[in-house]
């Protein structure tokens, strides 16, 4: 490969091989696309169902197919124009066909599946498979192996022509630069974990794609991911919180007090709805204080000092709530509250949402492009260096695609709900309080995007908008830790309070503010979990600050402080729901679960370090 583009030698056998491997592939990419798009590759129902009718993840493996074909044909375009450029993407062609036929595979070799794919085949569907996914395993691992030789002495020879050392990750094969991005990223572990976990559980068992099993996932974990993100900033600044499962279940008892009998002890009556979450979260946050001060206080370890106070705190509701009743909002009130909103106010919201998707979209998508061009005149004007930009290229053009369609998606959605409020004129919304905060979505995707998708929900999937507030928080704390002094702030603690005094950081004024966001989103956790069933248990939230600590170190955080991912933690999260959901699934014993949480942490640990040391 690398005489046929350095040399201007005459195509090798390998080299043709190549090339016919590409075309083969990309025809044949293009081929399941549209037998998918035709309906007689069946992705999901089809009992009753036209033939016509494409559900949504119909469309996404078509489309996943159709970029693998174009993909194919200009990598088998580039090589018989003996151009630079069909170098990575033949690598990266052949990776991800190795990686489908892997796949395939595991389909054939483990009990269950994802899918039926079809039952008009003559031969047994998982012998097809397996014969699928051998071909494309082992002919896309020869292929890549084939042109992937080369590539570091073709490196070397640039370098010494532009005489400087070439550090670039598009210097790289694919699985090169994918172990330098995992080695960059402090969710390498999480990263792996979920996959791994993901596909494992997917091809075992049918039932864990279902819209039941992935709902049962996503609100188990939201409420517990919502106090990691807070528990992994006071990870990175170098403290940890032990007290956060005490501290939600006091001040549930306190919300549910607010909102029910006051504290007349103090004269106190029953708030409306409106007051009693920021009084419960001003609770929240002077429980946070008390952590944070007793720590700069005392200079006592976080581990010492909030072990304490998780005795203190569970003593709240266990005193609180006597003879270990359960305190019911329907022991004080014959109906929910409820809320009358105006089809105007819901429209101002989603008009805010549009000018937040046009802000989003300024920021990033310009830069994107940018950067996209640039790397495509570089190709262009130098000639040594076509094969190395080009993976860059590809990574960044993937980025901006993916990108510019979700912002798309959402603001097509956001002008259907203007639409669809506008034409309701002046008529109120009468909305549920609890059903508001935290209630079960009683919608299909049909409704809400207009039939743009067709997933279907059954009602007793267990969906709940605390899936939503979670991944509003993951995003908006995601952006605070990485684009804002306030997280430059907490690495500079974590990693070194020595260096941060000395930057003029007050060290002690962090943790305190962070001990206070963990406590916040206990606050917020708390009012989900009341209105999700509203009631209040004195044992609400015991155990909870091994899981979420779990969560946490699983996500790529260290205990040691200056180093973590909210977005890792969010990994760690659907690890830990995946395998509390997968296991029952399965038919495993359920109190088996923390012992496998237990050892998926120590993995993750082990894996986070090992990829680090590469990295160095």
């Amino acid at each position: 490969m690398l005489a046929f583009f350095e040399e201007n030698a005459e195509a090798s056998t390998g080299v043709q091989l190549a090339r016919i491997y590409m075309v083969l592939l990309g025809l044949g990419a293009l081929l399941v696309a549209e037998q998918v798009l035709a309906g007689w590759i069946a992705l999901g129902e089809r009992i009753n169902v036209l033939r016509s009718d494409i559900n949504f993840i119909e469309w996404v493996v078509s489309l996943a197919f159709l970029l693998l074909a174009a993909a194919a044909l200009r990598a088998a375009w580039s090589l018989w124009r003996r151009d630079r450029a069909g170098w990575p993407w033949s690598q990266w062609v052949s990776f991800f066909s190795t990686i489908i036929g892997a796949v395939f595979l595991m389909k054939a070799l483990l009990p269950g599946g994802i899918a039926q794919i079809s039952n008009l085949v003559a031969p047994p569907l998982d012998t097809l498979i397996f014969a699928i996914g051998a071909l494309l395993f082992v002919s896309g691992l020869l292929c890549y192996r084939f042109v992937t030789r080369g590539v570091q002495v073709f490196d070397e020879k640039v370098d010494k022509a532009q005489g400087a050392l070439s550090t670039a990750a598009s210097d790289m094969t694919p699985g090169q630069f994918i172990s330098l991005q995992l080695a960059q990223s402090p969710s390498a572990g999480a990263i792996i974990g979920f996959v791994f976990i993901f596909l494992v559980f997917s091809f075992v068992t049918d039932l864990f794609l279902q819209p039941t099993s992935v709902g049962s996932v996503l609100t188990n974990v939201s409420t517990k991911g919502i106090v990691a993100i807070g528990v992994t900033i006071l990870m990175i600044s170098g403290e940890f919180d032990l007290s956060v499962g005490s501290m939600l279940g006091a001040v549930s008892v306190f919300y549910m007090f607010f909102l029910t009998e006051g504290i007349p002890q103090i004269g106190l009556g029953p708030m409306p709805m409106l007051l009693a979450m920021p009084a419960a979260l001003v609770v929240a946050m002077l429980l946070g204080f008390i952590n944070g001060i007793i720590l700069v206080r005392t200079g006592i370890p976080s581990f010492i000092v909030t072990l304490g106070t998780l005795l203190i705190y569970r003593t709240i509701p266990l005193v609180a709530i006597p003879g270990g009743r359960i305190l019911r909002y329907r022991d004080y009130y014959d109906e929910f509250p409820q809320l009358w909103i105006s089809p105007w106010v819901l429209t101002l919201l989603a008009l805010a949402g549009l000018v937040a998707i046009a802000y989003v979209a300024w920021r990033t998508l310009p830069g994107l492009w940018r950067g996209q061009q640039f790397r495509y005149g570089e190709i262009h004007n130098a000639a040594n260096d076509g094969h190395f930009k080009t993976t860059q290229t590809l990574i960044s053009g993937v980025i901006l695609l993916v990108t510019a369609l979700a912002l798309l998606i959402i603001a097509v959605w956001l002008l259907m709900v203007i639409s669809f409020h506008l034409g309701r004129g002046g008529e109120l919304v009468q909305v549920g309080f609890f059903d508001l905060i935290n209630g079960r979505w009683g919608f299909s995707f049909e409704q809400v995007t207009g039939g743009l998708f067709s997933i279907f929900i059954p009602p007793g999937a267990n969906f709940r908008n605390s899936i939503i507030w979670w991944l509003l928080l993951v995003l908006l704390f995601q952006v605070v830790l990485t684009q804002s002094r306030y997280g430059n702030s907490v690495f500079a603690v974590g990693g070194n309070p020595g260096a941060a005094r000395a930057q003029g950081i007050n060290v002690n004024r962090v943790k305190v503010m962070n001990f206070m966001l963990v406590a916040l989103l206990v606050g917020v956790t708390s009012i989900l979990e009341v209105t999700r069933n509203p009631g209040v248990d004195p044992l609400k939230g015991d155990g909870w600050e091994l899981e979420v600590i779990a969560m946490t170190v699983i996500g790529g955080a260290l205990l040691s402080g200056g180093y973590g991912s909210v977005i890792g933690t969010l990994l760690g999260a659907l690890i830990v729901g995946m395998l509390a959901t997968g296991l029952v699934i399965i038919g495993m014993n359920a109190r088996l679960f923390r012992g496998v949480v237990g050892a998926i942490t120590i993995l993750a640990v082990v894996l986070n370090t090992l990829v680090r040391r590469q990295s160095t």
